[in-house]
Parts: C-alpha cells; structure tokens; sequence
C-alpha cells in the first residue's frame, strides 16, 4: 500500500511538471515587477481587460498588470528599480510604467501601499483624488472613495492635484478630499 501511495505522488508530481499552472511569466517587453512576499490571497489582471489570476510568490508581473488584494491580505512587490512596495488588504493598484530609463507610473485606484526607495529614482502615482511625486524616499498613501491621504518618513513627496500641490518632508502628512486641494495634517501618535 506504501509503494502504491509514493508511486501515485510521483505520478501526480511528475504530471504537474510537465503541465505547470499558467502563470504569466513571459512580459511583452523586458519590465516586469515580481511578488516577493504573499500573506493571504492577490489577484492580479495581466493587461487590464479583467481576467483576474490568483498570484502566487514569485510571480512576475508585467506592465499594465492590475493588482487586487483580497481582504485580510498584504503583500509585497518589488518593481524593476528595487523600489519595495507593501500593499495592505483592499488596495487596487495599476503597474502602468517600469522602464527602468523613464519614471515609473503607478495607478492607486484605492487602498493603503508603503512605499521604500532607497535611491532617488522617478516615480509618479496617481489616484482618482490625488498624485504624489516622491523623490527617492520611503512614505505611505491611501486612498479612499472620498480622500487621499500621504504619510512621509524619509525624504521629500510631492502630493499633488489640480486643485494644488503640497510638499512633504520627513514626518509630515497631508490629505486631500475629492475636488479640494491637498492640505497638511498634524497626526498624533
């Protein structure tokens, strides 16, 4: 019964190798952001036309590849310029640009993501409420249906809409409301 039992294992193994998962591992051009750490569920959508894949770690994630964190879930991500993204349970995010010569461009739909880079490299996100322009730095950003709110611990940010524009330096916070400018917020810990 034992033999049988490793037999059907090695079976099924060798089975599984030799007709892996889909998994979007070939990018159409050479920039892709990988899953480094997964706790509980991420879907992601590889182009944008809503064909949600469950993620695994170490998945490659290609350019204009939507992101979607299930609830009770966080994960990191890792984008081409070694700038570390750590999104919390609810956050809808659009990897939109990675080329490591040009900014990188990120769309926060919603949600909460920690930012950390060490370097100064370009980086431009936007939301439905309001764009940060982080300047080599390590911040955090939410967003909500009705506000975006920006949280600096190192650096400098540009938090930024139509309506105005705030900059950020270490320790300092502001938030913006749909269709008002960002204004500065004291934050009590």
């Amino acid at each position: 019964m034992r033999l049988l039992s490793v037999l059907i294992l090695l079976a099924l193994t060798v089975k599984c190798w030799a007709n892996p998962m889909p998994m979007n591992s070939d990018c159409p051009n050479q920039f892709s952001a990988k899953l480094v750490s997964l706790q509980g569920k991420l879907f992601f959508d590889p182009d944008g036309k809503g064909q949600w894949q469950s993620a695994h770690l170490d998945e490659t994630l290609c350019e204009g590849s939507r992101l979607r964190v299930e609830a009770y879930s966080r994960a990191s991500i890792l984008l081409p310029d070694n700038v570390v993204l750590r999104l919390d349970e609810g956050t809808v995010l659009t990897l939109n640009g990675m080329d490591s010569n040009k900014p990188t461009l990120l769309a926060l739909l919603k949600g909460f993501v920690h930012f950390i880079s060490r370097t100064p490299k370009s980086l431009q996100i936007t939301s439905p409420i309001a764009n940060a322009g982080p300047e080599g730095t390590e911040f955090a950003m939410s967003v909500n249906e009705h506000t975006a709110g920006l949280w600096v611990y190192e650096g400098a940010v540009t938090f930024f809409n139509p309506q105005g524009k705030v900059r950020l330096m270490p320790g300092q916070g502001a938030q913006a409301e749909v269709n008002q400018k960002p204004t500065m917020q004291i934050t009590l810990s």
